[in-house]
Protein backbone atom coordinates (compact mmCIF):
# COMPACT_ATOMS: atom_id res chain seq x y z
CA UNK A 1 0.00 0.00 0.00
CA UNK A 2 2.92 2.39 0.49
CA UNK A 3 3.34 4.70 2.52
CA UNK A 4 0.22 6.83 3.48
CA UNK A 5 -0.34 9.23 6.67
CA UNK A 6 -3.20 11.07 7.50
CA UNK A 7 -2.87 14.53 9.30
CA UNK A 8 -3.14 13.92 13.53
CA UNK A 9 -6.16 16.63 13.73
CA UNK A 10 -6.12 16.02 17.88
CA UNK A 11 -2.25 17.70 17.85
CA UNK A 12 -1.62 19.34 14.18
CA UNK A 13 -0.53 22.70 14.50
CA UNK A 14 -0.67 23.66 11.05
CA UNK A 15 -2.65 22.38 7.52
CA UNK A 16 -1.78 20.75 4.66
CA UNK A 17 -2.45 23.32 2.66
CA UNK A 18 -0.54 25.80 4.67
CA UNK A 19 2.43 23.87 4.92
CA UNK A 20 1.84 23.21 0.75
CA UNK A 21 2.08 27.27 0.68
CA UNK A 22 4.90 28.09 3.07
CA UNK A 23 6.77 25.34 0.87
CA UNK A 24 6.01 26.96 -1.97
CA UNK A 25 4.63 23.12 -3.52
CA UNK A 26 0.64 23.57 -3.94
CA UNK A 27 0.68 23.29 -7.69
CA UNK A 28 2.86 19.99 -7.57
CA UNK A 29 1.34 17.59 -9.90
CA UNK A 30 0.32 14.38 -7.71
CA UNK A 31 0.68 11.05 -10.15
CA UNK A 32 -0.81 7.87 -10.29
CA UNK A 33 0.97 4.44 -10.89
CA UNK A 34 1.34 2.99 -14.25
CA UNK A 35 2.27 -0.20 -14.41
CA UNK A 36 2.84 -2.78 -17.47
CA UNK A 37 2.67 -6.53 -17.26
CA UNK A 38 3.69 -8.91 -19.87
CA UNK A 39 2.18 -11.80 -19.88
CA UNK A 40 2.96 -15.12 -20.74
CA UNK A 41 1.32 -18.39 -22.18
CA UNK A 42 -0.31 -21.26 -19.99
CA UNK A 43 1.23 -24.80 -20.57
CA UNK A 44 -0.83 -28.00 -19.95
CA UNK A 45 -1.80 -25.54 -16.43
CA UNK A 46 1.17 -24.05 -15.70
CA UNK A 47 -0.31 -20.97 -14.25
CA UNK A 48 -2.52 -22.83 -12.37
CA UNK A 49 -2.70 -21.25 -8.76
CA UNK A 50 0.01 -18.77 -9.49
CA UNK A 51 0.02 -15.33 -8.86
CA UNK A 52 1.66 -11.82 -8.76
CA UNK A 53 1.42 -8.78 -6.35
CA UNK A 54 -0.46 -5.82 -7.47
CA UNK A 55 -1.11 -2.60 -4.79
CA UNK A 56 -3.67 -0.41 -4.61
CA UNK A 57 -2.99 3.08 -2.32
CA UNK A 58 -5.33 1.42 0.13
CA UNK A 59 -5.24 -2.57 -0.23
CA UNK A 60 -2.75 -4.76 -1.15
CA UNK A 61 -3.73 -7.75 -4.22
CA UNK A 62 -2.75 -10.62 -5.60
CA UNK A 63 -3.60 -11.79 -8.73
CA UNK A 64 -4.05 -15.64 -9.38
CA UNK A 65 -5.05 -17.51 -12.22
CA UNK A 66 -7.34 -20.39 -12.31
CA UNK A 67 -6.65 -22.69 -14.90
CA UNK A 68 -9.76 -24.30 -16.26
CA UNK A 69 -12.10 -24.44 -12.62
CA UNK A 70 -9.49 -26.76 -11.42
CA UNK A 71 -7.58 -23.80 -9.03
CA UNK A 72 -6.91 -22.93 -5.59
CA UNK A 73 -7.23 -19.77 -4.23
CA UNK A 74 -3.47 -19.14 -2.96
CA UNK A 75 -4.59 -17.07 0.31
CA UNK A 76 -1.92 -15.15 0.56
CA UNK A 77 -1.89 -13.66 3.84
CA UNK A 78 -2.69 -9.96 4.27
CA UNK A 79 -3.90 -9.28 0.89
CA UNK A 80 -6.69 -9.39 -0.97
CA UNK A 81 -7.26 -12.10 -3.78
CA UNK A 82 -7.84 -11.11 -7.63
CA UNK A 83 -8.92 -14.30 -9.85
CA UNK A 84 -8.11 -14.40 -13.43
CA UNK A 85 -10.19 -17.56 -14.96
CA UNK A 86 -8.09 -18.85 -18.00
CA UNK A 87 -8.51 -22.08 -19.89
CA UNK A 88 -5.53 -24.81 -20.12
CA UNK A 89 -3.40 -23.63 -23.01
CA UNK A 90 -4.67 -20.17 -22.99
CA UNK A 91 -2.18 -17.79 -25.20
CA UNK A 92 -0.11 -15.11 -24.23
CA UNK A 93 -2.46 -13.09 -25.28
CA UNK A 94 -5.97 -14.52 -24.15
CA UNK A 95 -4.32 -14.57 -20.32
CA UNK A 96 -3.49 -10.59 -20.97
CA UNK A 97 -7.22 -10.45 -21.51
CA UNK A 98 -8.25 -12.19 -18.92
CA UNK A 99 -6.16 -10.82 -16.18
CA UNK A 100 -7.12 -7.00 -17.45
CA UNK A 101 -10.85 -7.92 -17.40
CA UNK A 102 -10.52 -9.14 -13.42
CA UNK A 103 -8.44 -6.20 -12.45
CA UNK A 104 -10.54 -3.62 -13.98
CA UNK A 105 -13.66 -4.64 -12.56
CA UNK A 106 -12.07 -3.23 -9.62
CA UNK A 107 -12.65 0.44 -8.21
CA UNK A 108 -8.87 0.60 -7.40
CA UNK A 109 -7.44 0.18 -10.93
CA UNK A 110 -8.29 0.52 -14.79
CA UNK A 111 -6.67 -1.69 -16.76
CA UNK A 112 -6.44 -2.59 -20.81
CA UNK A 113 -4.59 -5.38 -22.90
CA UNK A 114 -2.91 -5.27 -26.15
CA UNK A 115 -1.66 -8.63 -27.50
CA UNK A 116 0.28 -9.73 -24.18
CA UNK A 117 0.59 -6.61 -22.06
CA UNK A 118 -1.69 -5.40 -19.38
CA UNK A 119 -1.34 -1.90 -18.82
CA UNK A 120 -2.38 -1.09 -15.13
CA UNK A 121 -3.27 2.15 -13.89
CA UNK A 122 -3.87 3.16 -10.49
CA UNK A 123 -7.03 5.01 -9.55
CA UNK A 124 -5.84 6.82 -7.39
CA UNK A 125 -2.50 9.23 -6.96
CA UNK A 126 0.38 8.38 -4.20
CA UNK A 127 2.78 5.96 -3.50
CA UNK A 128 2.50 2.19 -3.61
CA UNK A 129 4.63 -0.48 -3.98
CA UNK A 130 5.98 -1.83 -7.09
CA UNK A 131 3.89 -4.85 -8.70
CA UNK A 132 6.31 -7.88 -8.73
CA UNK A 133 5.89 -11.53 -9.10
CA UNK A 134 4.63 -14.05 -6.84
CA UNK A 135 5.41 -17.43 -8.50
CA UNK A 136 4.81 -17.26 -11.98
CA UNK A 137 8.24 -17.85 -13.27
CA UNK A 138 7.45 -14.30 -15.45
CA UNK A 139 11.08 -13.22 -16.57
CA UNK A 140 11.37 -9.08 -16.30
CA UNK A 141 7.59 -9.11 -16.58
CA UNK A 142 6.35 -6.07 -14.78
CA UNK A 143 7.81 -2.64 -15.53
CA UNK A 144 6.46 0.42 -13.58
CA UNK A 145 6.35 2.65 -16.29
CA UNK A 146 4.97 5.90 -14.39
CA UNK A 147 5.69 6.51 -10.40
CA UNK A 148 2.80 7.25 -7.87
CA UNK A 149 3.57 9.90 -6.19
CA UNK A 150 1.10 12.16 -4.35
CA UNK A 151 3.43 14.80 -1.59
CA UNK A 152 0.38 15.06 0.40
CA UNK A 153 1.63 11.80 2.30
CA UNK A 154 4.94 12.76 3.16
CA UNK A 155 3.58 16.23 4.16
CA UNK A 156 1.40 14.74 6.56
CA UNK A 157 4.27 12.99 8.14
CA UNK A 158 6.13 15.95 8.46
CA UNK A 159 3.18 17.98 9.78
CA UNK A 160 2.46 15.07 12.62
CA UNK A 161 6.26 14.81 13.52
CA UNK A 162 6.75 18.68 13.94
CA UNK A 163 3.31 19.16 16.17
CA UNK A 164 4.79 16.56 18.65
CA UNK A 165 7.67 17.50 18.47
CA UNK A 166 6.45 21.38 19.68
CA UNK A 167 3.86 19.16 22.40
CA UNK A 168 6.93 17.01 23.64
CA UNK A 169 9.48 20.25 23.56
CA UNK A 170 7.03 22.35 25.49
CA UNK A 171 5.78 19.39 27.90
CA UNK A 172 2.24 20.65 26.95
CA UNK A 173 -0.46 19.46 24.23
CA UNK A 174 -1.18 22.54 22.15
CA UNK A 175 -4.06 21.90 20.67
CA UNK A 176 -7.33 22.84 22.52
CA UNK A 177 -8.85 19.17 24.05
CA UNK A 178 -10.42 18.37 27.04
CA UNK A 179 -8.47 16.06 29.35
CA UNK A 180 -9.19 14.37 32.47
CA UNK A 181 -6.08 13.94 34.76
CA UNK A 182 -5.52 12.97 38.69
CA UNK A 183 -3.67 14.85 40.73
CA UNK A 184 -2.04 14.68 44.74
CA UNK A 185 -3.47 17.64 46.72
CA UNK A 186 -1.29 19.70 48.88
CA UNK A 187 -2.93 21.14 51.44
CA UNK A 188 -2.89 24.56 49.51
CA UNK A 189 -5.85 26.34 47.70
CA UNK A 190 -3.80 26.29 44.17
CA UNK A 191 -3.16 23.68 41.76
CA UNK A 192 -1.00 23.29 38.58
CA UNK A 193 -2.34 21.89 36.04
CA UNK A 194 -0.30 19.76 32.83
CA UNK A 195 -2.38 21.69 29.81
CA UNK A 196 -2.58 25.41 29.49
CA UNK A 197 -4.73 27.90 28.61
CA UNK A 198 -7.80 26.31 30.52
CA UNK A 199 -10.64 27.42 29.01
CA UNK A 200 -13.05 25.51 31.02
CA UNK A 201 -13.31 23.15 33.79
CA UNK A 202 -16.22 20.70 33.62
CA UNK A 203 -15.84 19.10 36.65
CA UNK A 204 -13.14 18.35 39.99
CA UNK A 205 -13.75 15.93 42.41
CA UNK A 206 -11.77 15.77 46.05
CA UNK A 207 -11.37 12.45 47.45
CA UNK A 208 -9.56 10.94 49.59
CA UNK A 209 -10.78 7.72 48.57
CA UNK A 210 -10.34 8.06 45.06
CA UNK A 211 -14.18 6.93 44.06
CA UNK A 212 -15.13 10.70 42.97
CA UNK A 213 -18.37 10.44 43.33
CA UNK A 214 -21.03 13.31 42.76
CA UNK A 215 -20.75 14.17 46.66
CA UNK A 216 -17.13 15.29 46.63
CA UNK A 217 -17.25 17.51 43.68
CA UNK A 218 -15.82 21.18 44.38
CA UNK A 219 -18.34 23.53 43.20
CA UNK A 220 -17.95 25.06 39.70
CA UNK A 221 -18.14 28.68 40.91
CA UNK A 222 -15.57 28.60 43.77
CA UNK A 223 -12.98 27.82 41.23
CA UNK A 224 -11.00 30.47 39.07
CA UNK A 225 -8.49 29.79 36.91
CA UNK A 226 -5.36 32.28 36.51
CA UNK A 227 -2.68 34.30 35.66
CA UNK A 228 -5.50 35.63 32.95
CA UNK A 229 -3.07 35.18 30.21
CA UNK A 230 -2.03 32.11 30.53
CA UNK A 231 -4.48 30.25 32.90
CA UNK A 232 -2.65 27.80 33.94
CA UNK A 233 -3.52 27.52 37.81
CA UNK A 234 -6.26 26.80 39.36
CA UNK A 235 -7.16 28.38 42.61
CA UNK A 236 -9.93 27.41 45.26
CA UNK A 237 -11.60 30.47 46.00
CA UNK A 238 -12.68 29.49 49.83
CA UNK A 239 -11.10 26.18 50.77
CA UNK A 240 -8.22 24.22 49.80
CA UNK A 241 -7.23 20.60 47.76
CA UNK A 242 -7.04 18.33 51.00
CA UNK A 243 -3.55 16.83 50.89
CA UNK A 244 -3.93 13.16 49.75
CA UNK A 245 -2.64 10.80 46.90
CA UNK A 246 -4.30 10.65 43.15
CA UNK A 247 -6.80 12.56 45.42
CA UNK A 248 -7.82 15.45 42.77
CA UNK A 249 -10.04 14.28 39.52
CA UNK A 250 -9.94 16.74 37.19
CA UNK A 251 -11.66 17.18 33.77
CA UNK A 252 -11.46 19.97 31.85
CA UNK A 253 -10.61 21.91 28.88
CA UNK A 254 -6.78 23.53 28.04
CA UNK A 255 -5.08 24.47 25.03
CA UNK A 256 -5.16 26.93 21.86
CA UNK A 257 -8.40 26.50 19.38
CA UNK A 258 -6.63 29.07 17.59
CA UNK A 259 -3.02 28.82 17.35
CA UNK A 260 -0.93 31.45 17.89
CA UNK A 261 1.02 33.30 14.84
CA UNK A 262 4.14 32.83 15.97
CA UNK A 263 3.72 29.10 16.72
CA UNK A 264 2.35 28.55 13.32
CA UNK A 265 5.54 29.76 12.28
CA UNK A 266 7.50 27.74 14.34
CA UNK A 267 5.53 24.50 12.99
CA UNK A 268 5.87 25.14 9.59
CA UNK A 269 9.91 26.11 9.75
CA UNK A 270 10.11 22.43 11.05
CA UNK A 271 8.11 21.18 8.24
CA UNK A 272 10.22 23.20 5.99
CA UNK A 273 13.66 21.72 7.86
CA UNK A 274 12.32 18.15 7.39
CA UNK A 275 11.20 18.75 3.83
CA UNK A 276 14.70 20.38 2.46
CA UNK A 277 16.42 17.12 4.00
CA UNK A 278 13.86 14.58 2.76
CA UNK A 279 13.88 16.52 -0.74
CA UNK A 280 17.88 16.96 -0.99
CA UNK A 281 18.57 14.05 0.93
CA UNK A 282 20.69 15.59 3.23
CA UNK A 283 19.76 13.06 6.30
CA UNK A 284 22.84 12.05 7.93
CA UNK A 285 24.91 14.44 5.59
CA UNK A 286 26.82 17.30 6.88
CA UNK A 287 27.49 18.52 2.89
CA UNK A 288 26.86 17.89 -0.40
CA UNK A 289 27.84 19.10 -3.98
CA UNK A 290 25.83 21.14 -6.21
CA UNK A 291 25.00 21.31 -9.68
CA UNK A 292 26.76 24.20 -9.89
CA UNK A 293 29.87 23.18 -8.45
CA UNK A 294 29.33 24.81 -5.29
CA UNK A 295 28.96 23.08 -1.83
CA UNK A 296 26.20 23.19 0.43
CA UNK A 297 26.18 22.42 4.00
CA UNK A 298 23.31 20.93 5.82
CA UNK A 299 21.86 22.08 8.30
CA UNK A 300 22.11 20.15 11.64
CA UNK A 301 19.84 19.81 14.09
CA UNK A 302 16.60 21.75 14.76
CA UNK A 303 16.31 25.17 13.58
CA UNK A 304 17.50 27.93 16.75
CA UNK A 305 14.61 29.93 15.27
CA UNK A 306 12.07 27.17 15.81
CA UNK A 307 13.68 26.35 19.59
CA UNK A 308 13.64 30.56 20.46
CA UNK A 309 9.72 30.18 19.78
CA UNK A 310 9.24 27.37 21.60
CA UNK A 311 11.03 28.03 24.87
CA UNK A 312 8.37 30.62 24.70
CA UNK A 313 5.83 28.23 24.79
CA UNK A 314 7.78 25.59 27.20
CA UNK A 315 6.55 24.67 30.66
CA UNK A 316 8.38 25.58 33.44
CA UNK A 317 7.41 23.36 36.24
Amino acid sequence: MGFHPTIDTVNALVTLDDAKAFLGVSSREATKEITTITCEADAAGSLNNTYWLLYSVATDYYVWYDVNLAGVDPAITGKTGIKVSIATDATAAQVATATAAAITALSDFLAGAVAAVVTVTNAATGDVDDAIDGDTGWTNAWVTTQQGVDIKYTLNFYINNASWFCNNYTHRLLLSRSSTEYYSGDGTNSLLVNNYPITAITHIYNDLARVYGAGTEITLTDLVFLPQDLAYKIVYDGGVFTKGIKNLKVEYTAGYATIPWDLQEAALELCAFYWDNFENKLFGKVAMSMADGSIRLATTGIPKSVLTVLEHYRKKW
